[in-house]
């Protein structure tokens, strides 16, 4: 008995546990497996399972075309990422939209209360038989086309290239410079305004580079010691990091998704030793000089012995809510002695100085740098992200 002797409904049923390419390939053995292969049904399925792609709505193909043109070649770029292409990286999710795979880059703004703003990156669309790939430059508010090519085999991290004819002339370069530093006031990005017309023209011009952002798994719960769970956190100035747990040594990390010229993104900014926590008066915390006192090697307060729970009043010596119109919180669940990384302009001499780091709620944390007299404040991102991890 051959194969295609079964009866058609088991054989698609047995077609419908192959691959997209697979099904591609045993199409082409013989008319049979070539009409069943080309089932609509068949391809929806291969869509969902490896694509999580519902809705043809807006596409105008079939959900085999879909597959064999888009999301075959394109379907690696879908889910979070982070733009690499220099020092202030950026924070980039690839989703569906009708008809279009689309790119956006998220920003937080300069008051941490506001959503993240997002901008359009590009798009991949499917038009009378053509994929058509587009960069949008905003500031100019043009398309212009551009390729975007694996840098490693799975596509965990990869660039788009836009073509030499899309490059802006000197004026262009300019009304974007000006357009460019007038946003970043805006959003309290000031460390980026000072990029002069070469720098900004290399950024506009060359390669733009991005690589996966694998979201940390939230598993167990977290208790008193540490009750706020790992994600990402927008703060102050449009900054935006991902909180991580290293379990097995103990610590919490802090890294940057979007950076600076000092501390770039993908490194990391605060180390929290949860073997270290503190339990603090008020009276500790009104001077600088009271809380550079403390030292981190004395012996850390144990529940049930030193204390009965690890909330307690929280003051700011930096007057950061009068300054910034933000009323702190008076209390913090708990709080521990860290770690945060500092350089000169270029990463040239990255390293750690004491800080302070405090958990107020599940949503929010804040950073006390000591040294440096400034506190920070970090809460929970709103946004929900389709990872289309698979």
């Amino acid at each position: 008995m051959n194969l295609t002797d079964l009866p058609p409904e088991v054989l698609t049923f047995i077609l419908s546990y192959l691959k997209g390419k697979d099904l591609a390939r045993i199409s082409l053995s013989c008319t049979l497996l070539r009409d069943l292969s080309n089932s609509g049904i068949l391809w929806q399925q291969r869509c969902l399972k490896e694509f999580k792609f519902t809705d043809v709505e807006g596409w105008s193909c079939s959900f085999r075309e879909v597959y064999s043109k888009v999301l075959n070649n394109y379907g690696f770029l879908l889910g979070l990422k982070r733009r690499r292409t220099d020092c202030y990286g950026g924070l980039v999710h690839i989703t569906y939209e009708k008809g279009r795979i689309v790119a956006y880059e998220y920003f937080g703004k300069k008051d941490i209360r506001d959503n993240l703003e997002r901008i359009r990156l590009f798009s991949i669309s499917f038009v009378d038989g053509n994929v058509n790939v587009t960069w949008y430059r905003r500031h100019l508010d043009v398309d212009v086309t551009c390729t975007i090519e694996k840098e490693d085999v799975n596509g965990d991290s990869f660039h788009v290239q836009l073509g030499d004819s899309s490059h802006p002339d000197r004026g262009q370069i300019e009304e974007v410079l000006r357009r460019f530093r007038a946003e970043c006031d805006l959003r309290g990005m000031h460390g980026m305004n000072s990029l002069t017309d070469q720098r900004f023209k290399e950024i506009v011009q060359s390669k733009q580079v991005f690589e996966r952002l694998r979201m940390p798994a939230i598993t167990g719960t977290f208790g008193s010691q540490f009750p706020i769970g790992p994600g990402l956190f927008k703060g102050m100035y449009s900054a935006l990091l991902l909180l991580t747990y290293d379990m097995e040594k103990q610590k919490a990390l802090a890294s940057k998704i979007s950076g600076d010229s000092n501390v770039p993104a993908g490194e990391v900014s605060i180390e929290v030793n949860l073997q270290k926590p503190m339990v603090l008066t008020a009276e500790q915390q009104q001077s600088h000089a009271s809380i550079r006192a403390l030292n981190p090697d004395d012996p850390p307060p144990i529940l049930g012995e030193d204390c009965d729970t690890f909330r307690q009043p929280f003051h700011d010596p930096t007057n950061f809510g009068q300054t910034d119109g933000f009323d702190p919180p008076t209390f913090c669940l708990c709080r521990y002695h860290a770690l945060g990384t500092v350089s000169p302009t270029g990463y040239t001499d990255p390293q750690q100085i004491p800080v302070h780091f405090m958990v107020f709620n599940e949503e929010m944390f804040g950073v006390m740098w000591i040294g440096l007299h400034h506190f920070s404040l970090y809460v929970k991102v709103k946004e929900q992200f389709e990872t289309y991890e698979r």
